[in-house]
């Protein structure tokens, strides 16, 4: 098994990974109530980014492998739609970062302490 086979399987994952996300995120948003809580709207969120991340890298990849346009022959719309999607990640995992820290950290605080309280009382 040489270098093409190896590249070529990761592609194909790659588009997997793709198609399987954008399945996730367009089942999810039709058929869950995700808009009730701040997590569910996160994991609809992520997942849509995650989508439109692996989509417009793979169409980015199909469509340039057969003619092997280098980097700087790409249009500047595709390194603007890039820096935007990548921006885009950061916020979402950065607010799942809040979600973390507001759920797990500061409210175990808070039951520990409502629980030092109902002990005194």
């Amino acid at each position: 098994m040489n270098y093409d086979f190896w590249y070529d399987v990761g592609n194909w994952g790659f588009y997997a990974t793709a198609a399987v996300s954008l399945l996730f995120t367009v089942m999810y948003c039709l058929l869950s109530p995700f808009w009730r809580t701040e997590t569910g709207r996160n994991i609809a969120a992520l997942m849509a980014v995650i989508a439109a991340i692996t989509t417009w890298s793979s169409a980015t990849l199909w469509t340039s492998e057969p003619t092997n346009i280098p980097a700087g022959d790409r249009p500047i719309t595709f390194y603007q739609v890039r820096a935007i999607l990548m921006w885009a990640l950061a916020a979402v995992i950065f607010w799942r970062v809040v979600i973390f820290i507001r759920v797990q950290l500061l409210a175990r605080r808070e039951r520990k302490e409502k629980e030092r309280h109902d002990l005194r009382t």
